[in-house]
């Protein structure tokens, strides 16, 4: 996705103002957000639009109120239930920084298509 270029982003905020009945619609491609835990092979599955680096994730627990469904996955990263704990527990006592370093893999591949 070229950001330069103003139809392209007149896309890309249409698409975001979209239900999810409405982005059923529109033609995607399935892919794998992979857990960035050190040897995970978790995932959720995310749908590309061709809007890269946001992917859409439908929010299954709060369906009523209109979240923020789209996630840049440069800034952010996917943590399966058992990281997110691991990592909730660790930064009690340990510097943030460190915990990420020692239980993430930031290298790893976050997108993968799925087979």
């Amino acid at each position: 996705m070229d950001w330069n270029d103003p139809d392209e982003q007149s896309a890309f905020y249409e698409l975001t103002a979209m239900s999810k009945s409405e982005l059923d619609l529109v033609p995607f491609v399935l892919k794998k957000w992979v857990c960035s835990g050190k040897g995970c092979n978790r995932h959720t599955k995310v749908r590309d639009y061709g809007t890269h680096p946001f992917y859409y994730r439908a929010n299954m627990i709060d369906t009523q109120n209109n979240r923020n469904d789209w996630h840049a996955i440069d800034h952010i990263f996917f943590m399966c239930a058992k990281h997110f704990k691991l990592r909730s527990r660790l930064v009690k006592n340990y510097p943030i920084d460190k915990v990420y370093l020692k239980i993430f893999d930031l290298d790893k591949p976050r997108i993968q298509s799925i087979k």
